[in-house]
């Protein structure tokens, strides 16, 4: 096991300058990397049997160091990381999660897996039930579901839940649960507004502009060969596709993408993780055995690569919607190219604190002027209610 870290900790740590992608996993046969997770300043990995911790911010020597006393591997193996204020959850699959006071030095176990967080609530799994918590898994309510959840995304005071086959969606932090018409249940990736999943058997990806309600296909693939995705991540501005043939970025939410596989001698890529101004991935070759590779690249420096787009097919959003000014400090327009319904202003915990008297509805192209001087200073989201389903966005009040 030893052999296998110190493989990970040369290639970690040598590729922020890289003008390429860097492999240095001079070995030849990593272990596979399960998970990637950030807590505070420092990057966590999970390896079968293994949870190593890097902090790029420490005086040289800038090592990799063990993370997992107090975790049972008997179980399997971490499979999701999540953090919450001081508080770092490692989950198994669908078996144990355990909880880290002290940036992953010590673990105890906490509750079921996976485990994940919209910045103040906690959802975890207790066999067939979904549980919560509100004081950062201390104490854990069990809510009365029979769903087996694989993995969560959160938007806003929405909960994603996906069990393997289905999709489901809460909307009043996980009391209730109702099963959205999404195709595919692969891995979920939220980005401002937007929800990208990746397909489970073909490596497709859709995506959801309106909270979950309605899917658009995304063309992720170059003029002559489909790429198979097989992961995503996301920095919060682009868009990463790990893909049978390499490593794709969008910079424009998935309608054009680029190849960018400079230094990759294979490109079957099965893991990718953000940190800081870093990509990493994790890619696998069979020769006889399976053998895994992991790499960095500099995100900036990919960004600043002139280099041409694949041929793509642009997508067309289906609502076109403004909101404006947000910031703002009372007065809010709302315009649609769809039919206003209802606008909803919920607090971060998903409480209602204002809404618009009843009717409209507004006709279509028309908008809304909201008057929110009542609301107070702070973060909300609008729930604005369509024939077609809710949208929400992010804004801000500020006085």
């Amino acid at each position: 096991m030893k052999r296998t870290l110190i493989s990970i900790i040369i290639l970690f740590a040598a590729g922020p300058c890289a003008a390429q992608w860097k492999d240095a996993d001079f070995y030849g046969n990593g272990s596979q990397v399960l998970a990637f997770g950030v807590h505070d300043t420092s990057l966590f990995v999970s390896i079968p049997g293994y949870v190593a911790r890097w902090n790029p911010k420490n005086p040289p020597p800038m090592d990799w160091v063990q993370a997992d006393a107090g975790i049972g591997f008997g179980n399997g193996n971490v499979s999701s990381f999540s953090s919450l204020g001081t508080y770092f959850f490692a989950g198994m699959g669908t078996q144990n999660a355990y909880r880290s006071t002290n940036n992953g030095t010590n673990w105890k176990e906490n509750i079921g897996a996976p485990v994940a967080t919209n910045g103040m609530y906690l959802w975890g799994t207790f066999g067939t039930n979904i549980a919560r918590s509100t004081d950062s898994g201390n104490d854990w309510q069990h809510l009365s579901t029979t769903l087996v959840v694989q993995n969560y995304a959160t938007l806003g005071w929405y909960i994603f839940a996906s069990t393997g086959s289905a999709l489901w969606r809460s909307t009043d932090t996980g009391n209730h649960w109702s099963l959205l018409s999404s195709p595919f249940v692969g891995t979920m990736v939220t980005m401002g507004s937007l929800i990208f999943i990746t397909g489970t058997t073909n490596g497709s990806v859709i995506e959801s502009a309106d909270s979950g309600t309605q899917w658009t296909p995304v063309t992720v693939d170059s003029s002559t060969v489909p790429e198979h995705v097989t992961c995503l991540a996301t920095d919060g501005k682009n868009l990463f596709a790990g893909t049978t043939s390499g490593v794709l970025i969008s910079r424009d939410t998935g309608k054009s993408w680029q190849m960018r596989n400079e230094g990759l001698a294979v490109t079957d890529v099965i893991a990718m993780g953000v940190f800081d101004t870093l990509l990493f991935i994790d890619i696998y070759v069979f020769n006889s055995s399976w053998k895994y590779f992991a790499y960095d690249r500099s995100i900036p420096e990919m960004l600043a690569d002139t280099g041409p787009a694949s041929v793509v097919q642009p997508l067309q959003p289906s609502d076109s919607l403004e909101i404006y000014p947000n910031p703002a400090t009372g007065m809010v327009t709302v315009i649609s190219s769809n039919q206003i319904q209802r606008v909803t202003v919920r607090n971060v915990l998903g409480e209602q604190i204002w809404t618009t008297p009843q009717p409209p509805p507004i006709s279509i192209g028309g908008g809304v002027t909201l008057d929110l001087t009542s609301v107070p200073s702070g973060i909300y989201f609008l729930q604005i209610q369509t024939p077609t389903g809710p949208i929400l966005r992010k804004i801000t009040i500020e006085r």
